[in-house]
């Protein structure tokens, strides 16, 4: 649904700008964009309490929390929360256990790895 041009925020950015956030929005992931990560930023300073804010991880983090992400079968948000969850538990001692999250994706990779070659793939 196209928005009236009074409701639309324009902005110019300098071409080092522009190119910072394309940068940004690839390590984001595949669906980001610019204006997403815009949109992003302004949530974010309207509001910086409210329920989704900006994570900034290296990016070696960012391709792990990709990774396990789909050896989970979940979001990259739910991974990253259940993560922190998982180490808040075990620091505060509430938890001695290995976190849910990791023995879970430990029982998907084994069962991966046990599963039986089809004829195809021989």
């Amino acid at each position: 649904m196209r928005q009236p041009k009074r409701e639309q925020l324009r902005v110019r950015l300098t071409q080092d700008v522009r190119q910072a956030l394309e940068e940004y929005a690839k390590g984001r992931g595949q669906n980001a964009t610019i204006s997403s990560v815009l949109r992003e930023f302004i949530q974010w300073l309207i509001d910086p309490n409210g329920f989704t804010q900006p994570k900034l991880v290296t990016r070696e983090a960012a391709e792990a929390l990709t990774s396990l992400a789909k050896a989970w079968g979940r979001t990259e948000e739910q991974t990253l929360d259940q993560c922190i969850l998982g180490i808040r538990d075990l620091v505060e001692a509430k938890r001695t256990t290995m976190p849910l999250i990791v023995r879970e994706i430990k029982l998907r990779r084994s069962y991966q790895s046990e599963a039986p070659i089809e004829e195809s793939e021989k």
